[in-house]
């Protein structure tokens, strides 16, 4: 029975994707996005399942649906110039595109096993990994691949070359590879897990990150044979980790996780996200824009280091971004109703509501938004302050505070607790954000401290 209904779904999703059918709620689609890169600042691309390719052209504000030719899961996408493009995906598709998304074409690699990781080291060199061990390469613009030996029969997620010939490749059980003749030859260094390697991601040609289960986050550095196990600070699963520069990085997962590190990967707090929403890739463009993808067509972003995040907007013309007043959901919409030319409602199944208050521009997922009631004072302060939330419901509160950076600082669970008295006497002079959550909503405070 579970195969019959599983044929059955690829059957409807096969037809969704190639008949002329068109999403009109949630907006731009709503098939998960499993991998997000940028050309620029403004110019991105993400794909996902069922052959989904979106574009945008603004630094993300708005996101176009591209014909992909492809019903396949797309798990990897890659662009070695603003022109020319690759994305990978199940059953060993490959597509190519020479017009910055326009138009893609099917490649055949000669393999039908799923490839979940592509990479090019330029516009002629690029490397594509996948199930069973497979590695495939070429050297003319990815017209023609090859298939190396990697000396595994693991599933290879991710794949990053440093230099013309250093490579690294993560996957299965905690495998890592490495090559230092463009690819002719792969050895395994010790990763310290077992758990599975999601995503690698390297900040310079020697020192490198990677993520995967349960929370796990490695690091190489200069010199070693090996990888040391760092604390993540989660124990969910992450999926992805991009890092801008030497110290700065962002790591996603499940569950709408973010941690985020300010220190080479040393320390990692855990950031506060707008989506419940699993996240499968996590970019930072060059304007310093973080923006995550995954599940449902979730699309976040943040503009300032990760403190605040808002979901990026699902539809391109008014009245057609809304705000979520509910729960972040997919349930049939069933009524409409505008009081003016810029408010308007609808209302659906399982007590969904839907706001916009601009005709549309702006998508905001207020489920998350939701504030709770609460003061914190002295405010500024030099020695200590007192948080108090009494106006609010009794349950069990937790509290964060993170400075400017969205480094977390301090966290504590109160259960049946109405107040808090925190000594900062500790802290450095400056801007610091109290953070107040239950399964309420969450609230966010800024404090001075002098």
């Amino acid at each position: 029975m579970k195969k019959t209904c599983a044929l059955i779904c690829f059957t409807f999703l096969s037809f969704f994707a190639f008949s002329q059918w068109v999403w009109q709620n949630p907006l731009p689609q709503g098939h998960s996005l499993l991998s997000v890169c940028f050309t620029d600042a403004n110019c991105g691309y993400s794909v996902g399942e069922s052959g989904t390719i979106l574009k945008t052209t603004n630094g993300g504000t708005t996101w176009n649906v591209i014909k992909s030719g492809t019903g396949e899961d797309l798990f990897s996408v890659c662009f070695p110039s603003p022109d020319l493009g690759f994305s990978v995906g199940s059953h060993g598709i490959i597509l190519k595109t020479v017009d910055g998304g326009s138009v893609w074409s099917v490649i055949d690699g000669g393999i039908s096993n799923d490839l979940y990781s592509v990479f090019f080291h330029d516009q002629n060199t690029g490397y594509i990994t996948g199930e069973k061990g497979t590695i495939l390469k070429t050297v003319d613009g990815g017209n023609t691949w090859i298939k190396l030996g990697s000396g595994t029969t693991r599933v290879l997620y991710s794949i990053c070359f440093t230099s013309n010939d250093t490579g690294y490749v993560v996957g299965e059980a905690g495998i890592t590879l490495k090559t230092t003749d463009a690819g002719l030859n792969w050895r395994q260094w010790p990763s310290g897990t077992r758990y599975d390697l999601k995503s690698l991601c390297f900040t310079d040609e020697t020192t490198g990150f990677a993520v995967g289960d349960n929370g796990i986050v490695i690091k190489t550095l200069p010199g070693d044979t090996s990888w040391m196990v760092l604390r993540g600070g989660t124990a969910i699963s992450l999926t992805s980790v991009y890092f801008n520069g030497l110290n700065t990085g962002y790591a996603v997962g499940w569950n709408g996780t973010v941690i985020k590190t300010i220190d080479g990967g040393w320390n990692w707090a855990t950031l506060s996200a707008v989506t419940p929403h699993d996240l499968s890739s996590v970019y930072l463009t060059d304007s310093g824009k973080t923006i995550a993808v995954g599940k449902s067509g979730t699309m976040i972003q943040s503009n300032d280091g990760g403190m605040n995040w808002e979901t990026l907007p699902k539809g391109t013309t008014a009245g057609q971004s809304w705000v979520e007043l509910n729960c972040g959901t997919q349930n049939y919409i069933s009524s409409l109703w505008f009081t003016d030319a810029n408010t308007g409602y609808a209302a659906g199944m399982f007590g969904t509501i839907l706001k916009t208050t601009n005709g549309g521009d702006v998508y905001i997922d207020e489920a998350k938004l939701l504030l709770l009631p609460f003061t914190v004072f002295p405010n500024p302060a030099s020695s200590a302050i007192t948080i108090d939330w009494s106006n609010a419901k009794p349950g069990n509160y937790s509290i964060n505070i993170f400075d400017v950076s969205g480094k977390q600082l301090m966290q504590d669970y109160l259960p049946d607790q109405s107040s808090l008295t925190i000594d900062i006497s500790r802290f450095p002079k400056g801007i610091y954000f109290v953070r107040l959550s239950s399964n309420e909503g969450t609230g966010v405070k800024k404090i001075v401290v002098l």
